[in-house]
C-alpha cells in the first residue's frame, strides 16, 4: 500500500503566509492612496486644471 505524499500544513504555516499577503495588501492600499492624495493636491493647487475637472 502506498503512503499519503500530501502533509497538511500547519497552522502557523497558513497563519504567516495570511498575514504576508495582507500586509501586500495594506501596502498596496496605502500607495493608492498616497498617489491619490498627491494628484488631489497638485490639481487643487493647479488653476487650469482645476477648471477642466469642475468646469
Amino acid at each position: 500500500m502506498q503512503e499519503n505524499q500530501m502533509r497538511a500544513t500547519s497552522l502557523d504555516a497558513v497563519a504567516a503566509e495570511q498575514q504576508r499577503f495582507m500586509v501586500r495588501v495594506y501596502n498596496w492600499m496605502g500607495a493608492g492612496l498616497g498617489i491619490t492624495g498627491v494628484m488631489a493636491f497638485y490639481i487643487a493647487n493647479t488653476p487650469a486644471i482645476f477648471n477642466v475637472i469642475m468646469g
